[in-house]
């Protein structure tokens, strides 16, 4: 090997490790809302101990459709909006929880009731995939269910 092609070598696998697939996003705490729907709101909890990263898609194999949003409150009214993606700060947290954003799993291959596992694949921009198992808790349980 010339000493060329040492150095290169040896550079691209600094560069591998310094920076390592799947960065360093983790998510916790998914839960779904079991309300024998095949459309349920998703919650969970995204840690980003580096760099600010976007979350920038959601799938299911266990459902047709996955998408973001960000419920917005204004006279005494609640409304949810569409989200392209959502920011997770530089060394911060983002929380999806009940009365917040969320994600919205849409056409679920079963009924969601209590137990139910529903799988997500989180796509973020700087971090790559994530995927994440949702269980399914009872209504009334949600907001205890996602820390603070």
């Amino acid at each position: 090997m010339t000493l060329i092609a040492a150095v290169i070598s040896i550079g691209a696998f600094a560069l591998t490790r310094s920076s390592p697939p799947g960065g360093p996003v983790s998510v916790s705490d998914a839960v779904v809302g079991a309300n024998g729907s095949d459309v349920v709101a998703a919650y969970l909890v995204i840690r980003n101990p580096g760099p600010a990263d976007e979350l920038v898609g959601v799938s299911s194999p266990d459902a047709d459709h996955v998408t973001m949003h960000f419920t917005r409150q204004g006279g005494g009214l609640s409304a949810m909006e569409d989200a392209s993606t959502m920011e997770v700060p530089a060394d911060g947290v983002l929380r999806l929880d009940p009365g917040g954003s969320h994600l919205m799993v849409e056409e679920t291959h079963v009924s969601v009731t209590a137990g139910t596992r529903i799988r997500l694949h989180l796509d973020f921009e700087r971090s790559g995939g994530r995927d994440v198992v949702a269980i399914a808790v009872p209504l009334a349980e949600l907001p205890d269910r996602i820390p603070r």
